[in-house]
């Protein structure tokens, strides 16, 4: 069954990929745009120059993190240079494509990639700790309702949106 989401939600569980453990609430994420970089082009017969998209040339993709508290559960989100894999969570309204029906679905991110800040917040007793963490991503997969509606994989040049593969050409030019 295919969705359509009539909003994308920016509140999340965070959980640990690697070990399957829910290491934060409810927590406010800023997900990546996928802007891709351009080219200038200009030459004889150009008045002037214009942008010209630049294929496999992506816009550096961050996703920031917005930590109500700070745990031992959520440390390895906060130390710089590390890789994190971790899964966000959520359940969304999406619209049914096939009924028109408005649903409940879950929506899912993986991410890969490395913290570039890791910012504590504060540390006194149980106050809210304000802790962020911004993580360069190098991997990200989007789910809903269980199907693979995105996968962005920068080192192998991947972009696939709603299962067309949208660098598959690029990749065969070059070799890969």
């Amino acid at each position: 069954m295919a969705y359509q989401m009539l909003r994308q939600t920016n509140v999340f569980e965070v959980w640990n990929a690697r070990t399957g453990e829910r290491v934060a609430g409810t927590v406010s994420v800023d997900l990546p745009e996928f802007g891709i970089n351009s080219n200038e082009l200009s030459g004889s017969g150009l008045m002037g120059a214009t942008n010209v998209p630049s294929p496999a040339n992506f816009t550096p993709q961050t996703l920031t993190l917005n930590l109500p508290r700070q745990s031992e559960h959520t440390d390895f989100l906060l130390e710089f240079g590390e890789r994190v894999e971790i899964e966000l969570r959520a359940d969304v309204i999406g619209e049914n494509l096939e009924t028109r029906e408005l649903e409940n679905v879950s929506e899912s991110w993986f991410v890969g990639g490395k913290t570039t800040t890791g910012n504590p917040g504060s540390l006194e007793g149980n106050a809210v700790a304000d802790a962020v963490s911004t993580i360069e991503v190098d991997y990200i997969a989007k789910f809903l309702a269980g199907q693979e509606v995105l996968e962005w994989d920068y080192y192998n040049l991947k972009y696939v949106v709603n299962g067309k593969d949208m660098m598959a050409r690029t990749r065969a030019n070059i070799g890969l």
